[in-house]
């Protein structure tokens, strides 16, 4: 199996716009049989918008086990890496984008 990068250079993540389009990029690779190892290492801070848009759009449209398998993340910042495992806890327990929500609930 492949692995694709995914590089990201901006020192400031905080656009929900973004992390949707990173996400985007990240499924595709993943559904074409690649995995994918995000690379955030230039990246200082990522804001809640941004890390929910990024990883819960993933877990949504991959699964756990698939996003477990096949996503990796790789940053020096701890700032980045809490907000990451944040988002992962926000979705385990229940929490969705608003774009998640299917009928009505």
């Amino acid at each position: 199996m492949s692995v694709q990068d995914l590089r990201v250079s901006e020192p400031s993540l905080n656009s929900v716009a973004a992390g949707l389009e990173l996400a985007e990029r990240a499924i595709g690779a993943i559904r074409g049989g690649a995995s994918v190892r995000i690379d955030l290492s230039a990246a200082l801070r990522m804001t809640p918008s941004f890390a929910n848009a990024l990883v819960m759009s993933m877990l949504d449209a991959l699964g756990v086990a698939a996003f477990n398998d096949r996503v990796t993340m790789t940053t020096g910042s701890d700032l980045v890496r809490e907000a990451w495992q944040k988002a992962i806890e926000r979705y385990e327990r229940g929490v969705r984008l608003s774009t998640q929500h299917r009928n009505g609930a």
